[in-house]
């Protein structure tokens, strides 16, 4: 019997959240008698050079020369399910499955696209396309969060499509020191840092607990969209005369940056999803404080897993770090908790035996 082989589709351009996912169910296929993964970016990237050392991957370069890469890559390679990870990728996909009615795909959808750019029109295509035409078309829908299955079932011919399926975290990327130093008390955030995951309502609420007499020390962990939303940052600091932020590149070694915080900060606006951070953080005993933005609260259990705040709440947010910085214990004792669940119910095990099932599904 042939074994099942799946192309993962996506931008490719960072080492993000959609790319660690698509990695982290990759590495794991072969457990349950799949071939391993092909993965086909349509941006040139962090995250090729990561996946190229373990799996085959191609990058697409103009719309057109892409779109017969991939055509190619789906003959050559004898692929039984494309399995799509963001919006812009779809496109090209759904060019295909036109010509190419029998392939089977999976679209994916890890955040809301209702707010997945700071261009209204932009976001109001991109929500169209999703809502009216992948939906539609493609074969069954991944969504990473109940809160996102429901945003997309107000489209209620589709519901039945739309399964649930969380994230899962690979330990093997991380060393961590459960361990750690608890003094002096460092926060830190790790992302692609953007205007919705709130890198800036982080440092606003350190300027006020400064102005309070508590000097917190931060790491600010990641590359930057752009300059522009970096340069806001550091003009924030200045501004504030914040002396202990510091800012560490990108770096697939992120045991270190685990390793040397006492709490894992995550103040996302409306518009992400569940940052795949949480499970890192969680998963290896890093206390969590998130805002409770979309799905997040299905995660993070609010004083049991980890800690939630309104968005874009400034005051609320320093008030939990304060919280926790006052209160190690139960912040340590919350935490190895959330260790204890993340191995529970959102193991790796778990979670890719539920996506090879929905693979099996539809062949």
């Amino acid at each position: 019997m042939k074994k099942i082989k799946v192309l993962h589709v996506l931008n490719g351009d960072i080492f993000g959240g959609a790319e660690k996912l698509a990695f982290n169910i990759g590495v794991s296929l072969s457990e349950f008698g799949l071939e391993d993964p092909v993965y086909f970016l349509i941006k040139k990237g962090t995250f090729a050079s990561i996946v190229k050392k373990r799996f085959k991957c191609y990058e697409g370069s103009s719309f057109f020369k892409s779109y017969v890469l991939l055509s190619q890559v789906i003959t050559s390679e004898c692929i039984d399910i494309i399995h799509v990870h963001t919006v812009r990728s779809a496109f090209l996909v759904l060019i295909y499955k036109f010509f190419n009615s029998k392939s089977r795909f999976i679209y994916h959808i890890h955040s809301h696209t209702d707010y997945e750019t700071h261009n209204r029109f932009r976001d109001f295509t991109y929500s169209f396309f999703e809502r009216s035409i992948l939906l539609r078309f493609a074969d069954k829908v991944v969504a990473d969060s109940f809160f996102l299955k429901n945003f997309l079932s107000d489209t209620k011919k589709f519901s039945s499509k739309i399964h649930v399926i969380y994230a899962c975290f690979q330990s093997f990327l991380l060393n961590v020191n459960k361990k750690r130093n608890l003094t002096p008390f460092k926060v830190g955030m790790i992302a692609f840092h953007r205007y919705r995951k709130g890198t800036h309502i982080l440092i606003e609420s350190l300027a006020l607990l400064s102005k309070r007499g508590f000097e917190i020390p931060c790491i600010i962990f990641g590359k930057f969209e752009n300059q522009n939303y970096y340069n806001l940052v550091k003009k924030l600091i200045s501004f504030h005369n914040l002396k202990n932020v510091s800012f560490k590149e990108f770096s697939t070694d992120v045991a270190s940056f685990y390793n040397e915080i006492n709490l894992c900060v995550l103040p996302s606006l409306p518009g992400e999803g569940i940052p795949l951070v949480i499970y890192e953080a969680m998963s290896f005993s890093v206390p969590v404080l998130s805002s409770s933005v979309h799905g997040v609260d299905e995660i993070v259990l609010n004083n049991q897993t980890g800690f939630l705040v309104k968005p874009n709440d400034v005051e609320q947010l320093a008030s939990k770090i304060l919280e926790v910085l006052n209160d190690q214990i139960k912040a340590s004792s919350i935490a190895d908790e959330a260790s204890f669940r993340m191995k529970s119910s959102f193991s790796k095990k778990f979670v890719v035996r539920k996506m090879v099932d929905l693979y099996e599904s539809i062949l």
